[in-house]
């Protein structure tokens, strides 16, 4: 029996021995709402293990990855795609010259790349809700970021953008790096789509480490 699937057995176990009352107050002790803290134990029991054994060959937390999916999907077994219009007109314009490169796209990868491949790169896909256009950065296929091993190529690439910053215990600025593409602001609010995505982000990666 693996760690994970322990560790969720005794996690039900107690909350079935505390009664609905206490685990609710255990919840709001560590800030969470009693859903919040029911999708904590959701993702344990689906993407623990896994994330487990993924990140203790690369060296990485893996508690982090666990709260990156509560945030990115919520835990959900498959969460659907994320169309994004604005990564879509970067590209288009980086296909046709308007503009130079976005982050490592060129114009030279994107030629001859038919719009509907296009619109796949500028979609997120899988648990963590990776863009598709990252899959050009650690020389996979689109397809590989939203089949079973979505969780694998994710955190490789997580790993090759901010790993270091992982490692080094600056958790803040990864969440920043991971949803806006930079380090979290030392000055003036992140900015991240959700302006609570990183509070929120390591509240329960405060959780996950108490299992």
């Amino acid at each position: 029996m693996s760690r994970s699937v322990r560790r969720w057995r005794l996690i039900t176990a107690a909350v079935a021995a505390l009664g609905l009352a206490a685990a609710v107050a255990y919840a709001w002790a560590l800030g969470l709402s009693p859903q919040d803290w029911r999708t904590v134990m959701i993702i344990e029991q689906r993407y623990g293990a896994e994330i487990d054994r993924l990140c203790d060959e690369r060296g990485l937390p893996p508690e982090f990855f666990k709260a990156l999916i509560f945030l990115e999907s919520s835990g959900v077994a498959a969460p659907p795609p994320r169309f994004e219009p604005g990564v879509y007109q970067q590209l288009l314009d980086v296909q046709s010259g308007a503009r130079g490169p976005y982050e490592l796209v060129d114009q030279a990868t994107l030629d001859g790349t038919p719009d509907q491949a296009l619109r796949n790169l500028a979609t997120s896909w899988g648990p963590m809700q990776i863009m598709g256009y990252h899959c050009v950065e650690i020389g996979v296929n689109v397809h590989q970021l939203r089949d079973a091993g979505a969780l694998e190529w994710g955190i490789l690439w997580s790993d090759q953008t901010y790993g270091k910053l992982l490692r080094d215990g600056r958790y803040r600025d990864a969440l920043h790096m991971h949803n806006a593409g930079s380090l979290y602001p030392k000055n003036g609010p992140p900015r991240t789509h959700d302006p609570s995505y990183v509070a929120r982000g390591m509240r329960y990666r405060r959780a996950f480490l108490l299992l």
